[in-house]
């Protein structure tokens, strides 16, 4: 016999000897075969403790781009049905995706920049907003006064998402850009640090040129970032 945390499982026949220790939730019919293991799906679930599985294609989704390139299709497609919804009553919400033809790939940067409410650019949504600094995830939130290369470069961080995956971004961008971390911002360069001169390569910025060290730490970012990504916080003091 072979112990499992829960229950034994018999190598001979095949089978566990008892039942799991957590029924499924309603209307799973195979989480309610308390003999099965992870559902049935082995392939795509690990089940540690012996009681609930976890999917190994969660770990996919955070931490990789497919994860990424899903989270910025899902976030462009419900914001492109909500302005759709909101145009019917919100006139100025109406009259800044008429501008833009209804197109979700528009690259028209004026367009964006002279929009009221919300726009598309280059498939990502666009809300503009009052608030003192422009910002970037999946959504991009642009301050009204914002240039061209500000939009350039929050959609710059929109293809680092794509790139590094949800979670991956979420801790090696979404936590040091906007706390302004490493010796950059106090040295007056906040854009060469690795994680913005990136989101500046990527987005195409003209008004900003990076030296060729700060281009190779923005990649070996990068690198590190899909190997391990903890230990980009070495970078971050």
């Amino acid at each position: 016999m072979y112990y499992l945390n829960s229950r034994y499982y018999n190598p001979e026949i095949g089978r566990f000897i008892n039942a799991d220790g957590l029924v499924g939730p309603v209307g799973g019919i195979l989480t309610h075969n308390m003999y099965t293991y992870a559902i049935n799906n082995p392939m795509m679930m690990v089940d540690p403790d012996g009681e609930f599985p976890w999917l190994i294609l969660a770990a996919v989704l955070l931490f990789t781009p497919i994860g990424g390139i899903a989270a910025q299709v899902t976030t462009s497609v419900v914001s492109y049905g909500g302005m759709a919804v909101a145009s019917i009553w919100d006139e100025e919400v109406r009259a800044d995706m008429n501008a833009i033809g209804w197109n979700p790939f528009n690259t028209s940067e004026d367009k964006v920049l002279n929009s009221s409410k919300v726009s598309f650019y280059k498939g990502a949504p666009v809300f503009r907003t009052n608030g003192g600094r422009s910002g970037s995830f999946g959504a991009i939130l642009l301050t009204r006064g914002s240039d061209a290369n500000t939009l350039r470069h929050e959609r710059g961080h929109n293809t680092q998402l794509m790139m590094m995956g949800i979670g991956t971004y979420g801790f090696t961008v979404g936590i040091p850009s906007p706390l302004k971390l490493g010796k950059w911002d106090k040295s007056g360069n906040y854009y060469g640090a690795p994680w913005e001169t990136m989101a500046d390569i990527l987005g195409g910025v003209e008004s900003r040129t990076h030296s060729r060290r700060e281009i190779a730490n923005a990649w070996n970012y990068f690198a590190i970032s899909t190997v391990f990504f903890p230990a980009t916080a070495l970078y971050w003091f």
